[in-house]
């Protein structure tokens, strides 16, 4: 989970930029729930009915894929699954701004992401750290350091 207003608190990351993408990928937990049960009514019989369609992992998966992000409220974002959205960043938005550059910009804006990914890695693992401070540990430790 993070702070809107403070993930890029001490970059120049454009605020602006920042909402818009939450605009479009950080749907309200009303219409996550909306966007996942396509307005049925949630009991199990619509779950079962759900789960014996062929497409209902791919259709939940593509949903995922669109919105990795929850808004939980007007500052607090949850990240609901941290590869999605780097998947989301490298794949889809890096290479799409990096080929409709001249040449003469790419590095540049290499440079630029490189940045910001370091920055982004930095505060989740921050955000972890201060959350799950016993977990974070046994993450990073070997068998031999137990």
């Amino acid at each position: 989970m993070f702070s809107i207003k403070e993930i890029f608190s001490q970059t120049n990351f454009p605020q602006p930029i920042l909402d818009k993408m939450l605009e479009t990928r950080a749907p309200s937990l009303d219409a996550y729930r909306e966007l996942l049960t396509k307005g049925k009514e949630l009991d199990h019989a619509a779950f079962v009915a759900d789960t014996t369609t062929r497409s209902f992992l791919t259709d939940d998966l593509n949903i995922l894929r669109r919105y990795p992000l929850l808004k939980v409220d007007d500052d607090r974002v949850l990240i609901l699954d941290l590869q999605l959205i780097a998947e989301l960043l490298t794949q889809g938005v890096y290479f799409s701004i990096f080929n409709s550059l001249p040449s003469s910009k790419r590095d540049t804006f290499r440079d630029f992401w490189d940045i910001c990914s370091r920055s982004t890695r930095w505060t989740c693992s921050q955000s972890f750290t201060r959350s799950c401070p016993d977990s974070f540990g046994r993450i990073w430790t070997t068998r031999e350091d137990r």
